[in-house]
């Protein structure tokens, strides 16, 4: 029923699009060409993947304060030994605006909780926005049942994980769509608060409508606030706690955090040196508290890529743009475990004592090459040592390489 009523709710998009005549129109395509191996030296070739996205696009003015914007995607990929064609829906949106400050946009858009950590994507819905003088006040709500699983990388219950790692069969439609799962977000942004202090707050649910018996359903209350001083420095902290009810256990809390500062030297280039450290619990035998639980998966790492619950992530970056053509970013991550009883979202290492919790560390660096404003080279590669930790100190390291090369045609 959800899915029959989003395919009604696209075509009557785009009817609403072809209806109105477009003054202004633009296009172009976009091509991503990906190339990626994890685990270089082991010599499975396996562990290579390839993905060739082609992305045309679409956008146009509909009315004075009203435009239109769409894509889509048509990626064919090579993964795990396998061929496939991806299509998708990508963003895909109408934006409407008033002189009183109100901006509402509805069709597949995107939305990001004030952290980052809890809900990142394109989402299928509406969102309002209203300027109130002291802040912007916003409200949306979503479904994620018809995204493509891998972009939308929601692995929340047992039964979204095994969903997500079958591979996708064009005979079998059910092998393509995302875990059905309704989000609804409520926020308040003010951009300049005391004449500097930027600070964000939501209110957020996702509603599990899959018909499983995992039934997996919370809520989270976020902020984050941002903190500028003397155009040198931008110090960063946030924190959310999250209520979670299962079929198995009452209503469970848990808690996410993060400290961070960034220093931008006076340098002769355009430099920036950050500090940032992340923390989410785990299960506690004999508590309340439980695992946090985010509705996307965002990974914390470029070689481990370990979703943020029941873990500890500390991690430097420094980013240089030494001339207009080319930036180099080097990053150093450290990731600890914050729970004996957590270790479905640890896909590697494999945790060989329950009561150690130091997972190791890693280095990561890539360079871009920015050869026109149409076209970009991006070189990355780094290592992963749980020899620096002492949950799977025998293990060998895990290397990963990738090179990406995006251009726009037209």
């Amino acid at each position: 029923m959800m899915k029959k009523f989003a395919e009604i709710f696209f075509a009557a998009l785009l009817v609403l699009a072809l209806a109105f005549p477009l003054p202004a129109v633009d296009f172009g395509l976009l091509t991503t060409q990906s190339v990626s191996l994890d685990d270089a030296f082991s010599g499975d070739m396996s562990k290579l993947s390839w993905s060739g996205a082609f992305t045309p696009w679409f956008s146009g003015m509909l009315i004075e304060n009203g435009d239109l914007y769409m894509s889509i995607g048509i990626t064919p990929k090579y993964e795990n030994d396998d061929f496939v064609l991806i299509p998708e829906l990508l963003r895909t949106e109408v934006a409407l605006r008033s002189d009183r400050g109100t901006d509402l946009r509805f069709g597949r858009i995107s939305y990001v909780d004030p952290l980052g950590l809890i809900a990142v994507g394109l989402f299928d819905g509406f969102q309002v926005s209203q300027d109130i003088g002291e802040g912007i006040l916003s409200a949306g709500a979503w479904y994620t049942g018809l995204q493509y699983k891998k972009r939308a990388n929601i692995t929340v219950s047992p039964s979204d994980r095994i969903g997500y790692f079958i591979a996708f069969d064009k005979t079998s439609m059910d092998t393509y769509f995302a875990p059905q799962r309704m989000l609804a977000a409520v926020g308040w942004e003010h951009p300049a608060l005391a004449g500097a202090m930027q600070l964000h707050v939501a209110a957020i649910g996702q509603f599990d409508v899959n018909g499983e018996n995992d039934t997996y359903n919370s809520e989270y209350f976020v902020g984050k606030i941002s903190v500028p001083f003397r155009n040198l420095f931008v110090f960063d902290a946030g924190a959310g706690v999250e209520f979670l009810q299962t079929p198995d256990e009452d209503t469970t809390l848990a808690l996410v955090g993060e400290l961070g500062v960034s220093w931008m030297p006076p340098t002769n280039f355009q430099d920036r040196l950050s500090l940032i450290g992340r923390f989410s619990t785990g299960d506690v035998d004999d508590s309340p508290l439980g695992a946090f639980m985010p509705l996307t998966t965002v990974s914390q790492g470029n070689v481990l890529q370990a979703k943020l619950s029941a873990l500890a992530h500390l991690r430097a970056d420094y980013t240089a743009r030494l001339h207009e053509m080319f930036s180099v970013n080097t990053a150093l991550a450290y990731f600890l475990r914050t729970s004996r009883n957590e270790n479905e979202n640890l896909t590697w290492p494999e945790v060989t004592d329950e009561d150690m919790y130091v997972l190791g560390g890693e280095v990561f660096m890539s360079l871009l090459f920015s050869l026109t404003s149409d076209i970009g080279i991006n070189l990355g590669g780094g290592v992963f040592l749980p020899q620096m930790g002492n949950v799977a100190p025998r293990e060998r390291e895990q290397w990963r390489f990738e090179m990406g090369i995006t251009a726009a045609l037209f």
